[in-house]
């Protein structure tokens, strides 16, 4: 594959560029599914695909979010995954976990709690 030189990015994609940064990055506030994981990487296609191989001369404009939106993208389902580690990490310690109907819940039931996935085996 060649790759294409540009002399920097308009507004406009680098204002995309950051709000893919900024909506893979709120995937860290709650658990997400594999469904949600795959939506997300549909929505991004387009421009990825677009701008995957378009590279940036040094010092110009959108060079770092490119490199920065490529590298992203490509290990979208590693960091989303990774931000679902770290939640259920985060939650397991609830409280509210500990006191349903005065009983506390094993680690296997938070998970399924936490996670909410759509097919669970019970």
């Amino acid at each position: 594959m060649s790759c294409i030189l540009f002399d920097g990015l308009s507004e406009k994609v680098i204002s995309l560029l950051n709000q893919f940064n900024y909506e893979l990055d709120n995937f860290s506030n709650s658990y997400s599914s594999e469904r949600e994981i795959h939506r997300f990487q549909n929505e991004w296609l387009p421009l990825y695909l677009d701008l995957k191989h378009k590279h940036i001369f040094r010092h110009k404009p959108g060079r770092i979010e490119l490199c920065n939106f490529k590298s992203r993208y490509s290990r979208i389902e590693s960091i989303i995954k990774n931000y679902n580690k770290n939640f259920l990490i985060r939650e397991n310690e609830n409280p509210i976990l500990s006191n349903i109907d005065g009983k506390s819940l094993d680690n296997q039931q938070r998970t399924v709690v936490l996670t909410d996935e759509d097919r669970t085996l019970v």
